[in-house]
């Protein structure tokens, strides 16, 4: 990859800190000779950036840089500091190492190449070029997931493992860690639905959906009903109410029942009350899984 002089550094940071006295669309090439063919080849394509007045911050793609360019800047980021870490504020660097990994999560997601390209490009040769560079920066130690990801995946982790465990995702607040943050992912989609920032991303909230989460806090009463009403429509479609594990958040609510009445037998503290026990039995619930079958 070609070493970027004194004068590219000092382009990128110009183009990035352009300003405009009103949304417009700017077009900035790459008009230094010295980067070589590759640069030049890809230079064909222009990228346009949309700038906000108000804040000078990029709306769209970055200016215009060759790939290769910005790649030899985060390889002297990464022999200067020792790791390919940048931070997302560390100017035009930060925002295009922030870009490749949206980048390589929406091939992963099955997006074929960008849009924008359209039928400049062959995809053949695309592809290929593509797994090269990601090839580079897997040997430079590029981490593909930054620390908010991350936490936001614990987190989320940790939210399956209670919904296993309770049925539901209505996670208290004296649950400190968990339960701030269940609110504030409803927070987020609040802020999302009135059109301002939010940190909930589509793929986020696909992957809250996908565990059945409760964007509005329900109280004890109205989500045992819930779920029993989810029952009664199993039990009409299928003759019997032996939820399967498989059947998600309802199997896990039926597990609950299931282990509420085993508390209750034994004479401990039990959510599961003499209202909830008859109107269970009233549609055929089992309350101990027959042995050699298999568990629901």
């Amino acid at each position: 990859y070609p070493k970027p002089d004194e004068s590219a550094h000092v382009w990128v940071e110009d183009s990035v800190k352009k300003k405009a006295s009103d949304k417009e669309s700017i077009v900035l090439e790459e008009h230094n000779p010295s980067f070589g063919d590759t640069a030049m080849n890809e230079n064909s394509i222009q990228d346009e950036v949309e700038f906000d007045s108000k804040d000078n911050q990029c709306l769209g793609k970055m200016p215009h840089v060759p790939w290769d360019t910005m790649f030899a800047l985060l390889k002297d980021y990464a022999e200067a500091h020792g790791h390919a870490k940048v931070p997302q504020r560390q100017g035009s660097l930060g925002r295009w190492v922030n870009n490749q990994r949206a980048f390589f999560r929406n091939l992963e997601n099955g997006l074929e190449k960008p849009p924008w390209l359209g039928d400049v490009v062959n995809v053949d040769e695309w592809t290929e070029k593509t797994q090269t560079r990601k090839d580079a920066l897997d040997k430079l130690g590029f981490v593909w997931h930054h620390l908010p990801e991350i936490r936001w995946n614990n987190m989320f982790q940790e939210l399956v493992e209670f919904q296993e465990e309770h049925g539901h995702t209505n996670v208290p607040q004296r649950n400190n860690a968990l339960g701030q943050w269940v609110n504030t992912q409803r927070k987020n989609l609040v802020y999302r639905e009135k059109g301002k920032r939010s940190h909930i991303t589509r793929q986020r909230m696909d992957m809250l959906n996908e565990i059945e989460f409760d964007w509005v806090v329900q109280d004890n009463e109205t989500r045992w009903n819930q779920k029993f009403g989810e029952l009664r429509v199993f039990q009409k479609m299928n003759g019997h109410a032996n939820v399967p594990r498989s059947q998600g958040s309802l199997g896990m609510w039926v597990r609950k029942q299931r282990r509420s009445y085993k508390l209750l037998s034994n004479g401990e503290s039990s959510p599961l009350t003499e209202e909830r026990f008859h109107a269970l039995n009233n549609i055929g619930f089992q309350w101990n899984v027959a042995r050699g079958r298999k568990k629901c």
